[in-house]
């Protein structure tokens, strides 16, 4: 089942900042305390603030999953690595500025003073390390 993300960015935006630069921890404390950890689906709550407009809190909407929790995981890259081997998926925060004049290869400059963008990390690879 594929979870809204509007629901976060819309619901959530007092505490988190919406399409202004969001914080997934504070979000995903806010699900688990406001909501009883319930999330609505995709489907259900479409998300539409891709052009930076951020429309207000439609809810209640259909119940599609239940989120128990979440925890962190220290800045450590080989960390990561294993949460993501043993649990899946992990929601990570970066400095994305360099990312705009990215042409290819393997990013070696990661400034950690201004993150601004959160992604979700499905794979790793310590080749080139």
């Amino acid at each position: 089942t594929s979870l809204s993300e509007q629901e976060l960015v819309s619901c959530d935006h007092p505490r988190s900042d919406g399409c202004d630069g969001g914080y997934t921890g504070e979000t995903m404390g806010w699900l688990v305390r406001e909501h009883e950890g319930w999330i609505t689906s995709e489907r259900d709550y479409p998300y539409v603030s891709g052009n930076g407009r951020n429309p207000e809190c439609r809810l209640p909407k259909p119940r599609a999953a239940h989120i128990r929790g979440h925890v962190g995981v220290e800045h450590d890259e080989h960390q990561m690595a294993a949460y993501l081997e043993r649990h899946g998926p992990l929601s990570i925060c970066v400095d994305a500025n360099t990312w705009q004049t990215y042409t290819g290869g393997i990013m070696t400059h990661c400034p950690k003073q201004d993150v601004d963008h959160c992604v979700l990390l499905v794979g790793y690879n310590f080749e080139h390390e």
